[in-house]
């Protein structure tokens, strides 16, 4: 009787004070990439030239398709005297075996099925290339090597998708067309080969549109006050930082979010930092604001609340500082007053 009466006891405590839970949820939006180098707007000028023997040369229409294959954004193309120049240089095609590859291919008939062999040409080759990309401020550059073989150019297949049911008549499908079939590779290992660099060229020079994410607590618990707003107050403050891109829209994400920071506030305002496991949720909403205000650049409120917590001896407060820190000293090198612009301005 004494232990059932403790238990309904304790269960009566424990309904009596509200759990203090809260809810980390991830809030993600668009803004500009910060590159490496900082160049003066009138200087983005770029230009690109193919340094190869004429059977490379000749895989291409014109120089304009190597230029329009890629435009770094805010940069305009200056044949002549370009800021940032990306070569790509390439040897001949040099051919390392030519052979027909056996495929078997199971076949219906009046007979049942039986198996029949096929024969695709196929190549073997190398295309030694390189490309470098380079400005007054620095150089970038690659080559199609081997990592197990220095100084080694990557081996390359092509297996043509023609068959033959037997090999003498593959093989003589690729001497006849084999012009065709390496003009082709060209194209295709160049493009492929250029296109794995242009990551490397946006680090440096190209304020390329990234996402970066957020983290923001509420109270979730059912017996707390505000867990009717909870949901829906969730979904909406993800929804209305989605509508911030790289472009803009800092001042309406401000203006649609203020009533969101209101109800943080006041779930802050609701707790007792002297119970401990609402101190715990009060740090908690403390980073949530913080976090916010980071995302939306008001960077002197977020660091004041960064600070609450790191009185309340909640570390996370450094993190936050570091990052409001680091984000400043970009804005700073590179001149802006946002990382949500368009490349125009």
């Amino acid at each position: 009787m004494k232990f059932k009466f403790l238990i309904l006891f304790l269960f009566s405590v424990l309904t009596a004070y509200p759990q203090y839970s809260t809810d980390k949820f991830g809030v993600s939006f668009a803004l500009r990439y910060m590159p490496r180098y900082y160049v003066e707007p009138q200087n983005r000028t770029f230009g690109v030239m193919l340094d190869a023997p004429r059977q490379v040369k000749r895989a291409f229409e014109s120089l304009e398709e190597l230029e329009r294959f890629f435009i770094p954004e805010g940069w305009s193309l200056d044949r002549e005297q370009p800021y940032l120049q990306t070569v790509i240089a390439a040897d001949y095609l040099v051919i390392d075996k030519i052979y027909e590859i056996e495929e078997v291919e199971i076949v219906k008939g009046p007979e049942g099925e039986k198996e029949i062999k096929f024969y695709r040409p196929a190549m073997d080759y190398h295309l030694p290339m390189t490309i470098t990309t380079s400005s007054p401020q620095g150089r970038i550059i690659t080559e199609n090597l081997t990592k197990e073989y220095p100084r080694v150019p990557i081996m390359y297949t092509v297996v043509s998708p023609e068959k033959f049911r037997n090999p003498a008549r593959a093989h003589d499908f690729f001497v006849d067309n084999k012009e065709i079939i390496i003009e082709n590779e060209i194209r295709v290992r160049i493009f492929e080969f250029y296109d794995s660099f242009l990551p490397e060229i946006r680090r440096a020079y190209v304020y390329s549109p990234i996402y970066e994410t957020i983290h923001v607590w509420l109270l979730d618990n059912k017996k707390n006050s505000f867990y009717p707003k909870y949901k829906s107050a969730k979904a909406e403050i993800k929804n209305i930082f989605s509508r911030l891109n790289q472009n803009g829209g800092i001042e309406a994400t401000i203006r649609d979010v203020k009533p969101y920071i209101e109800l943080i506030t006041d779930e802050i305002n609701s707790l007792d930092e002297k119970d401990k496991k609402q101190k715990s949720a009060k740090t908690d909403l403390l980073c949530a604001l913080a976090e916010i205000y980071y995302g939306l650049e008001i960077f002197d409120v977020s660091a004041g609340y960064a600070e609450q917590t790191l009185r309340l001896g909640d570390s996370r407060g450094n993190k936050i500082l570091k990052k409001i820190s680091d984000y400043k000293a970009d804005l700073a090198k590179h001149h802006l007053q946002s990382k949500h612009f368009t490349t125009e301005e």
